[in-house]
C-alpha cells in the first residue's frame, strides 16, 4: 500500500507545472520582431524609425520565474536616417509570472507551459539618445486598444532554457504621453 500511494505522489508532482517546467537563471540570448504598429501620428513610425518586420537581438538577464529581468537590446532601431533613432536600449521589465501562474498546453509530442499575466505590466526603458521611456502592456484594453501579453516556457531536453513573450498593441509612453502602440514576437534561448 506504501509504494501504491508513494507512485501515485510521484506521478501527481511531475503532473504538476512547477515540477515539469522552469526557467534556469543567467543570461539569455533573444530575438525580436515587431509584429504590428499602430502609430497615429507617424512618430514612432516616421520620428523613431520603427516598422513591421523589424528585428533586434537583445542579451536578458533572468533571475527566474516571479523575479523581474532586465535586457540590453541592440540595434533597437535599424533606420538611422531617421531623427530619433537609437543604436541600444537598456529596459527593466516587471517580474515574470510565478511557477503556479503556468498552465500545460500540448504543441505536438511536447509540452509548452503559457501565463498571461492578470494586472497591467510596466516596462522602464532608457534610449541610447537619452530618452527615457516606457512600456505597458496587459491582457485587457488601454487607450481603447485591445492588449495582449503573454509568455511561454518552451519544451526543454533537460540541458536548456527558452521563453517566448508575446504582446499586442504595448504602449509606448515618453512623459506621459502615449506615443504609438507597438506589437512585438520575442524569443529568448539560455547563453551560459
Amino acid at each position: 500500500m506504501f509504494r501504491t500511494a508513494s507512485a501515485f505522489a510521484v506521478a501527481a508532482l511531475l503532473c504538476a507545472p512547477a515540477m515539469a517546467q522552469t526557467l534556469t537563471p543567467g543570461q539569455y540570448r533573444g530575438v525580436t520582431q515587431y509584429t504590428g504598429l499602430i502609430d497615429p501620428e507617424g512618430l514612432c513610425g516616421g520620428v523613431a524609425g520603427l516598422a513591421v518586420g523589424q528585428l533586434t537581438t537583445t542579451i536578458a538577464t533572468v533571475a527566474g520565474l516571479g523575479s523581474t529581468w532586465t535586457s540590453t537590446i541592440a540595434n533597437a532601431n535599424p533606420t538611422p536616417s531617421t531623427p530619433y533613432g537609437v543604436g541600444w536600449i537598456n529596459c527593466s521589465f516587471a517580474a515574470m509570472p510565478t511557477v503556479s501562474s503556468f498552465s500545460p498546453v500540448s504543441v505536438g509530442t511536447a509540452t509548452e507551459y503559457v501565463a498571461t499575466p492578470a494586472t497591467p505590466q510596466t516596462t522602464s526603458c532608457f534610449a541610447s539618445n537619452g530618452t527615457p521611456y516606457q512600456l505597458g502592456s496587459s491582457n485587457g484594453t488601454s487607450n481603447g486598444e485591445s492588449q495582449t501579453n503573454t509568455m511561454t516556457i518552451l519544451p526543454t531536453n533537460g540541458l536548456d532554457s527558452g521563453f517566448k513573450v508575446t504582446t499586442t498593441n504595448t504602449t509606448v509612453t515618453v512623459n506621459s504621453n502615449v506615443l504609438c502602440f507597438l506589437s512585438t514576437d520575442a524569443l529568448y534561448l539560455l547563453s551560459n
